[in-house]
Parts: structure tokens; C-alpha cells; sequence
């Protein structure tokens, strides 16, 4: 057993390790998979090509291992998951991502097995480890999609100014993004790159629209097509939109200080259970021993875990209000 931690936390630590040298460039690397989105034709060597031959080759075997986690996972799956790790600035493949969720998983199994020697434990361990690397995904595109709203006024305002100059919207569309800051510049830059490739307008802003997955971004965009079909003044579109999506954040602001109670007391509620547990096992571990030995103790954890996950989700849902 000793062993089987061992090659899991020595391939843990490489994968890592790779994954904090592609971080160091991913500006570069994000531009690439981007790039990819585009065009459809780079691979997983090809974008590899700079690191030195041994990486290229641990590169090559981890390709190998990544593509038959392609194959089972199907191609709409990892092309969802490419998308997402883009959105959420993380510079890997989605088989690489795959690969490296596989091996946390294995990792928190083989150490909950060891630490804890129980079947259930280990199985929710291995659970947790599977689907912590999602979460991490879900929050940093959370977090970069608070940026980009936050960002949108400012652009739309470039925007605005820009056609008033006289520019046309892809050349004012180029000003904002060299104006304005990550990430709404890097959304900005990549419909000018495939535009610059021979992308339609119209559908160079709608891949972006799918892409952010933002209201405020479809109404954008939405207002930007209709001007293209039945024309007007665009500049005075961009103004009246940017004065909605205003009014929007206002509102989500109010809504945020109303629902702050509840939130608060939703994450308190949710924590008493665990906290519980831990003094439980620390104080007077005899108490706990019995519900990770004992066959009703054992049942007992898991219907506790299961109504804490549903108690959290209605705790969410009452808190949580749709645009």
C-alpha cells in the first residue's frame, strides 16, 4: 500500500509540475488552444514542439493515456470542457485535465484507504477528489466572468466613442481591445483574431456570446446584429444597452444586500455538521470510531452526508435568483 502512494504522489507531483511550467506560459499556451478553437488543426505535440525532449516525450505518453479518456468521455464532453477551461484561464487540454482529475481522484482514494481503512470513506474520497478539479474550474470562471461584466461598461463605452470618431465596429472593436484590461480584452482580441482568419462578423461575435455565456454579453451582441440588419445609429445602441446592463448591476446589488442574511446563515448551517463531526473526532474519537465501524454507524455517515449536500442545494436555491 505504502508503495501504490508512493507512484501516486510521485505522479502527482509531475503532472503538477508540468502543469505549473504551462502556467508560467500560458498566455502564450491560452492563445494556442484559442487558436485551435478556430482553425481545428493543432494537436497535442504541436503545441509542445518548444519544451525539451524528455518533456515531449513524458507529453507523448501522457497523450496517449488522454486520448482514450477523449474516446470514453465523447467529443461533445471534452469540446464543453475545452471551453470551459479557456473561459476559466487555465492553460491545459481538456485531455490533459482529464488525466490530471484521474489521478487526483486515485491519489484521495489510495490516502483515504490508508489513513481511514474504510470501503464507504474511501469511495466518497475518491468521489471528492474526482470532482474537486471541476469545482476549481467552476470558480475560476465564475471569478473571470465577475471581471468581465465588470469590464463590459467600459468597453461598450469605448465602443460608443469609437464609432462616433468615425471608426468602423471591427476597427473600434480593435481599439477597446487594446485599451481595456484582461479578461474582457482577451474575449475582444480573439474575435478580432478570427475575423482576421476569414470568420464572418456575425459569427465571430455569436462564438463569443456562446463562449462567455453572459447575458449582458448576449444582449450586446444581440443589439449589435439587429443594428447590422435594419441599421440606425450603433453608437446610440451601445449607450442605451450599456444603460440597461447599469441598471442590472444596481439591481443584482440590491438583491445581493437583501439575500446577505440568508446566504450567511445558509454557510453556517452548512458548516455545523462538519465542525461537529471534527470535534467529535478529535475530543473523543471512541464516539467516532463507532460510526466508521459499526455497520449502522457507517449508514448513519452516509444519509447525514447525503441530506447535508440536499439541505445545501434548497439553501441555494432560496438565496439564489435568476436574471
Amino acid at each position: 500500500m505504502l508503495n501504490l502512494i508512493v507512484i501516486f504522489s510521485f505522479v502527482f507531483i509531475v503532472f503538477t509540475l508540468n502543469s505549473i511550467y504551462l502556467a508560467a506560459s500560458s498566455n502564450r499556451r491560452l492563445a494556442k488552444l484559442q487558436l485551435a478553437q478556430v482553425v481545428q488543426s493543432t494537436s497535442l505535440t504541436e503545441s509542445t514542439t518548444s519544451l525539451p525532449v524528455s518533456t515531449q516525450r513524458g507529453f507523448k505518453i501522457l497523450g496517449n493515456l488522454a486520448s482514450v479518456f477523449s474516446r470514453i468521455m465523447g467529443p461533445k464532453f471534452m469540446s464543453r470542457l475545452g471551453n470551459n477551461l479557456i473561459n476559466a484561464g487555465i492553460a491545459l487540454r481538456p485531455e490533459e485535465f482529464i488525466l490530471l482529475d484521474t489521478i487526483t481522484a486515485l491519489l484521495f482514494l489510495v490516502l483515504s484507504s490508508v489513513f481511514v481503512p474504510s470501503r464507504i470513506v474511501s469511495i466518497i474520497a475518491g468521489l471528492a477528489g474526482l470532482w474537486l478539479p471541476f469545482l476549481v474550474i467552476a470558480l475560476l470562471k465564475k471569478n473571470r466572468l465577475i471581471k468581465f461584466e465588470a469590464q463590459l461598461l467600459d468597453g461598450l463605452v469605448l465602443l460608443a466613442n469609437g464609432l462616433r470618431s468615425g471608426l468602423s465596429l471591427m476597427q473600434a472593436w480593435g481599439v477597446a481591445a487594446r485599451e481595456i484590461e484582461p479578461p474582457l480584452s482577451d474575449e475582444f482580441k480573439k474575435v478580432i483574431r478570427e475575423n482576421s482568419l476569414g470568420v464572418g462578423v456575425k459569427e465571430s461575435l455569436q462564438n463569443m456570446s456562446e463562449r462567455v455565456q453572459s447575458k449582458d454579453v448576449e444582449l450586446v451582441i444581440s443589439g449589435i446584429l439587429i443594428q447590422r440588419e435594419i441599421g440606425g445609429n450603433l453608437a446610440e445602441v451601445l449607450d442605451s444597452i450599456a444603460y440597461t446592463i447599469e441598471q442590472r448591476i444596481k439591481m443584482r446589488g440590491k438583491i445581493k444586500v437583501l439575500t446577505a442574511q440568508g446566504r450567511i446563515s445558509g454557510v453556517i448551517v452548512s458548516l455545523l455538521p462538519i465542525l461537529l463531526g471534527a470535534f467529535i473526532f478529535t475530543f473523543y474519537p471512541e464516539f467516532g470510531e463507532v460510526l466508521l465501524t459499526d455497520p449502522i454507524g457507517k449508514m448513519m455517515l452516509v444519509g447525514a452526508a447525503v441530506s447535508l449536500l440536499i439541505g445545501i442545494y434548497i439553501v441555494h436555491k432560496v438565496v439564489t435568483f435568476d436574471d
